[in-house]
């Protein structure tokens, strides 16, 4: 992430952070300062090449975040803060046949195409998201100290992803339909089987809004620390730009296979799909007049 796209933010969050803490309400009730940490996994979409199956991963993350909740009554609040988020997926198509034109090697004459066949094409995925949550929170008292929260609101922000992939085998031919001939066995003119294949393409940063849902219990002891702990549950109701893959043939080099990129065609990854996992919030509270949060009769 560019250092202008992250001064944005902070100074967006900083800004938020402020205006709520401002906002007219009354200051017995108080507001929290809160650290909070997360797990869960992802299940976006890879559509890699054109008219092939598209898959869909399962992977793992987490998240750190700081946030601020000005309450309003013993019941609601506002809460704004900044998190960071880390998702990590895999996945694995097992053979695919693509053909792309390209200029005419050394030597040869007419039009040419390239024809590829991979085998076992791995994928890995990381998407980075840093963005600001904007909460409406909501608690009610259960027994004693222990309260049933809900929070519900969005986040907005940036993700910063990458893909790196691997192929076990890709072989190349050429195809010429001026001599409408197949042309293979030909290493000097990069028509070959390679193993080890390895490539990577990095996405611009894009911006991401999400829809987001949270809820556990809070331990709130009077003058203890409250503790939250519960499950999220988010939803990018964006999704990432197509990005074009680098197929390049090297007609200075035509056996240097590293210039075969099988990210040839446009290709999407589809992140309009669920996050959820559990988290756990430590929170400190701030200029909270009444000592009894828990009251039931007043208010």
């Amino acid at each position: 992430m560019n250092s202008y796209n992250l001064s944005q933010l902070i100074a967006t969050t900083a800004g938020l952070v402020f205006y709520t803490a401002t906002l007219p309400a009354q200051t017995k009730y108080g507001s929290e300062f809160g650290i909070s940490a997360g797990a869960g996994n992802s299940t976006p979409s890879y559509s890699l090449f054109q008219n092939a199956e598209t898959r869909q991963a399962t992977g793992t993350g987490g998240s750190l975040g700081a946030s601020y909740t000005k309450y309003f009554s013993r019941y609601a609040g506002l809460s704004v803060g900044l998190e960071a988020g880390i998702y990590k997926n895999s996945f694995r198509l097992d053979a695919i046949h693509k053909e792309y034109p390209v200029a005419t090697p050394p030597g040869l004459q007419g039009s040419f195409s390239l024809r590829m066949d991979h085998s076992g094409l791995e994928g890995k995925h990381t998407a980075i998201f840093l963005h600001i949550p904007v909460m409406l929170q909501f608690q009610a008292p259960l027994a004693g100290s222990t309260f049933l929260y809900f929070g519900a609101g969005g986040k907005a922000g940036i993700v910063s992803q990458s893909l790196n992939h691997s192929i076990q085998s890709l072989t190349t031919t050429g195809y010429s339909p001026y001599t409408a001939q197949t042309y293979e066995d030909m290493p000097s003119h990069g028509f070959d089987t390679y193993s080890g294949v390895k490539a990577n393409v990095t996405f611009k940063n894009s911006p991401v809004f999400i829809a987001s849902l949270e809820s556990g219990l809070k331990f709130a002891a009077t003058g203890k620390t409250p503790v939250y702990i519960g499950a999220y549950l988010d939803y990018a109701i964006n999704n990432t730009p197509k990005a074009s893959g680098s197929l390049k043939y090297n007609t200075s080099n035509p056996g240097d296979h590293s210039y075969l990129d099988a990210m040839g065609d446009p290709f999407s990854i589809n992140n309009k799909k669920p996050f959820v996992g559990i988290k756990i919030k430590v929170s400190f509270r701030i200029n909270q007049k009444n000592k009894e949060i828990k009251d039931k009769g007043k208010g």
